[in-house]
C-alpha cells in the first residue's frame, strides 16, 4: 500500500507543477 501512496502524492506533485507552469506560462504570454 505505501507504494500506491508515493504514486499518488507524485500524481499530485506533478499536477500542482503543471498547473504552476501553465500560470508562469500565462503570465509571460501576458507581459509580451
Amino acid at each position: 500500500m505505501g507504494r500506491l501512496d508515493d504514486v499518488d502524492l507524485s500524481l499530485k506533485l506533478s499536477r500542482e507543477e503543471e498547473a504552476e507552469r501553465l500560470e508562469t506560462a500565462q503570465l509571460r504570454l501576458l507581459q509580451l
